[in-house]
């Protein structure tokens, strides 16, 4: 289903199409241009009581027309007017869609009572919610019969036939897309007979009534069997007069229909336009609706009642225009994929390359690291048992070289190779000057300040720390 404002680009290389509509009196053509997907008007034309006419006149008729709009054959599309046919909504679960002919089959009688062998059944999914909905649209095989006769008396290779109901949306869609989104627009659509009340809702066909126009011979009772159907007919589409945003009238109704709908019940008579924004002529929509479905590939509404046998389609230089692009299009990015390819495959190699050689450099650091760390276990245990070795040489010295007036109250090793010598003399000064001649002492400091001893007798307190220079391990 085309949503609103949702239409998706497609490939569509059929530059015209024409359609064909016909009613009771008239037999209309109508022809359209196809330009970057926008379909235009090109010209229309009318055959009054064609009925009336001989084959060579209608024959003659269609030909002049092809030859003036250059259209061919193969490219039209028949639509049957919505009088002719009958059409009933139905909703089904989600999962007949697999099924969707056999599902409508069951539940026929139900819809369409009475002899069911006169009619042809043509089954149309028109949205999907919490149910599929499904328009079904049967037709008389007698009406089928008269507008299949055409193709045979006037030579006609028809791409397709359906009903003018669904051509009338789908050229809606096509050309009012961008103001579809969340609003909701009605169709009155006029015959000799009777009305079609066709409403479109966010994009979505929601509803198709038709009403018979009664008899005139008592206005009033007329007037209020119109009124009664009018309301029959916007219940279905379950919205008020009000919510619609425009009213299209296509064709022309019997004067005193149309004065009793635009004057006393105040439906406004607009027409509708063509991509290039001109406006349509009123009886000249259908034709054009059956135009567009001519040239659209997949149509929002795709029904097609002509057998596949007897479809024609003049696109011989499209196909092979598509296959051409097509495969332009397939060489361009077969060929920028493999030249991104043969990029990365390079850039891979390049880091393979940085990849080994890392782990090279990885493994001369895991291997070096080794090294050193048995060298310095080495070193650490030679440095532990040489500053044993000093700490009890620097006991000899100070025990030889210290005044006689000088003691110690403490003398620590820690961390290895940090002394702090604590006691009392009477020269401090002298002390550091042995201590400082000692060679493998170093960083001698007296961090505190000299003071008087405790004993009273002049001697002098002193705090110095030093450390031990050890030697590295040699080679």
């Amino acid at each position: 289903m085309v949503q609103a404002g949702n239409l998706k680009l497609e490939l569509n290389l059929r530059g015209k199409g024409w359609g064909i509509s016909f009613d009771e009196r008239e037999l209309r053509l109508a022809a359209i241009q196809n330009k970057r997907n926008l379909m235009t008007l090109t010209g229309e034309d009318v055959l009054p009581e064609f009925a009336d006419k001989s084959e060579e006149e209608v024959l003659e008729f269609i030909d002049d027309f092809q030859a003036k709009f250059h259209v061919k054959r193969a490219d039209a599309f028949l639509v049957l007017p919505r009088n002719q046919v009958r059409i009933q909504m139905a909703d089904f679960p989600l999962e007949a869609k697999e099924n969707l002919d056999e599902a409508v089959s069951y539940q026929m009688a139900n819809y369409f009572p009475g002899d069911l062998e006169l009619w042809q059944f043509f089954p149309q999914e028109v949205s999907r919610g919490d149910q599929l909905r499904v328009m079904i649209v049967a037709v008389k095989k007698e009406v089928l019969g008269h507008a299949f006769s055409f193709i045979r008396r006037w030579n006609l290779k028809l791409a397709g036939v359906t009903i003018d109901t669904f051509a009338l949306f789908n050229a809606f869609v096509r050309n009012y897309a961008e103001d579809l989104k969340e609003r909701h627009h009605m169709m009155f659509h006029f015959f000799s007979d009777g009305m079609e009340m066709l409403s479109c809702s966010e994009g979505r066909l929601t509803s198709s009534f038709f009403l018979k126009y009664p008899d005139w011979e008592d206005p009033e009772r007329a007037r209020q069997q119109m009124v009664a159907d009018l309301e029959l007919g916007f219940s279905q589409t379950r919205r008020e007069p009000g919510d619609f945003e425009n009213y299209f009238w296509v064709g022309r109704p019997p004067e005193h229909i149309g004065r009793l709908l635009k004057e006393e019940f105040g439906f406004p008579e607009n027409s509708q336009r063509d991509a290039a924004n001109e406006l349509l002529p009123i009886d000249a929509v259908p034709a054009y609706g059956a135009a567009v479905n001519a040239v659209l590939e997949k149509p929002a509404l795709g029904l097609n009642m002509l057998p596949e046998n007897l479809r024609r389609r003049h696109k011989q230089l499209p196909v092979m225009i598509g296959t051409v692009v097509v495969a332009l299009v397939l060489i361009v990015m077969l060929g920028l994929e493999i030249k991104d390819y043969m990029g990365l495959r390079r850039q891979y190699n390049r880091l393979e390359e940085q990849r080994v050689e890392v782990m090279a450099r990885m493994n001369e650091l895991a291997a070096a690291r080794e090294k050193y760390q048995a060298k310095r276990e080495e070193v650490e245990m030679f440095q532990r048992f040489q500053a044993s070795y000093l700490f009890s040489k620097l006991l000899y010295v100070l025990a030889n070289e210290l005044p006689e007036d000088t003691y110690l109250t403490n003398l620590r090793l820690q961390n290895g190779n940090e002394l702090k010598i604590r006691g009392e003399s009477g020269d401090p000064f002298q002390v550091q000057r042995i201590l400082r001649n000692v060679p493998f002492l170093v960083d001698i400091k007296a961090p505190n300040a000299i003071t008087t001893g405790r004993r009273g007798d002049g001697k002098k307190k002193f705090n110095i720390d030093a450390k031990i220079k050890l030697e590295s391990l040699p080679e």
